[in-house]
Order: C-alpha cells, then structure tokens, then sequence
C-alpha cells in the first residue's frame, strides 16, 4: 500500500499519534485539538475517541468525555483501540450507568434504607415517627 501524506487514513494516524504525544507530555490543550482533527477525518476510528476522552478526563471535563468515552467502547473491537482504553472506556460507562440509576431511583436501597424498604410505599411510616 503507497500511501501519501496528504491521504485521510494518513492524516489520521498523524493527528491520532500527535494528540497521543500530546497527551503523554501533559500538553493537553494541543492533545485536544489534534485529536479532534482526527475524529473529523474519520468518526469512525475508536483510537482518537478513547485518547479524547482521556484528554477531556483529564481537564476535568467529565460530561463532554462521556459521549467519547461511549464512541470509544462502541468501536472497541477495532484492532487500534488499546485493550487497556477498551476497558477504561467500559468502566467509566458503568460507573456513569451506575449515577444515572441512583439519581433516577432505580439504584438498589442503601443500609440506612433498609427499615423504610420492608414497606410499601404508601405504607411506610413517615420520617421521625417512632415505629414501637
């Protein structure tokens, strides 16, 4: 395969490997904006979404990382994406699950709920009443 500089696949790959580089050497501003480059040159690839959404991590952009971390697992099988950004990605999507759940209600009953549980909603005593 001959490929030229100027070609997408390579231009991708380049600004995939900077934004990484980048990355590495805390140079996270330059990290994001190559990486973004990259992610506009093919969608597609998982390798430039799991390293954004590393980036974005770690400026502390935890809700714009979140829709990089779900691109990242959701092309996870591709031979680029790092088992380790694989599983990064899968763990960070369950904890979010994780908050999303307990803010909807839907989380499992706390210890200190407990007592509360053994009734059913219109049955239970209300709060600072004394059950004996």
């Amino acid at each position: 395969m001959n490929l030229k500089p100027q070609e997408p696949l390579v231009q991708y790959s380049l600004r995939k490997n900077y934004g990484w580089a980048n990355f590495e050497l805390h140079q996270l501003g330059q990290a994001e904006q190559n990486l973004r480059f990259a992610v506009a040159l093919n969608s597609e690839r998982g390798a430039a979404h799991c390293l954004l959404a590393k980036v974005l991590d770690a400026q502390q952009r935890a809700a714009v990382a979140l829709a990089e971390w779900e691109s990242c697992a959701a092309y996870s099988s591709q031979e680029e994406v790092e088992p380790e950004w694989r599983n990064e990605a899968q763990e960070r999507l369950r904890k979010e699950t994780a908050i999303l759940e307990a803010r909807a209600g839907n989380a499992p009953c706390s210890p200190t709920m407990w007592p509360m549980a053994a009734f059913a909603p219109d049955q239970a005593p209300q709060r600072g009443k004394i059950l004996w």
